[in-house]
């Protein structure tokens, strides 16, 4: 993972990527319970597959999620993901308090966006997994070539990527759609740890 002035999620202990106080504490728990009911739904709901499972949607875990969007600090903030899979990192950003939540995937994986919907109207029902204010339509999956993207939405804060079996070209691509858009400055990257060099 790579977060701001390129701080390394891997090395961080949890204390480093939250306040030690009790209401950060808390916070945290909150958070991790709402990403584990997120990811609940998405099992469920996708007949049984979760990040566990290596080249399916996305292949991260709760507790890596839970790190990426707390370093991210999605509160309040416009969220983009790159590669969003079937879009549980969206909903798991709206549900601990992004503004808005973006992922861009191919249009030819539109199968994503199916359960992406299913699992969305089945939040707005369950008022165990956030507040019953939360804003789960301001989660968008939009089936897009991030190849031929000229830009992000406007206001996106955050960034994050998962970047396995993604051509560097499309890397490239992610890196200059966040270059140019002022109002980015966080981008998560995930990565194989096997994977030591991006030309590969």
């Amino acid at each position: 993972f790579s977060v701001n002035a390129n701080r390394d999620l891997n090395n961080l202990e949890p204390h480093q990527l939250l306040n030690t106080d009790s209401e950060s504490v808390e916070s945290h728990d909150s958070t991790q319970k709402s990403v584990e009911s997120i990811y609940r739904l998405f099992k469920k709901r996708g007949g049984g597959a979760d990040g566990a499972i290596i080249g399916v949607n996305g292949s991260i875990r709760v507790q890596c999620m839970v790190k990426i969007l707390s370093a991210l600090e999605v509160k309040k903030r416009n969220f983009v993901d790159f590669g969003a899979g079937d879009g549980r990192i969206l909903l798991a950003a709206i549900a601990v308090g992004a503004s808005s939540a973006v992922g861009y995937e191919l249009p030819e994986n539109s199968a994503h966006q199916l359960l992406f919907n299913a699992v969305r109207e089945s939040v707005f029902i369950d008022k165990h997994i956030s507040p019953p204010d939360t804003q789960w339509s301001r989660a968008e999956w939009k089936g897009k070539d991030i190849d031929k993207l000229k830009q992000l939405p406007a206001s996106t804060s955050c960034v994050y990527t998962f970047w396995v079996g993604m051509p560097l070209d499309t890397q490239e691509q992610i890196l200059n759609l966040c270059a140019t858009c002022h109002t980015v400055d966080s981008i998560a990257v995930f990565r194989d740890r096997k994977w030591s060099q991006p030309e590969e």
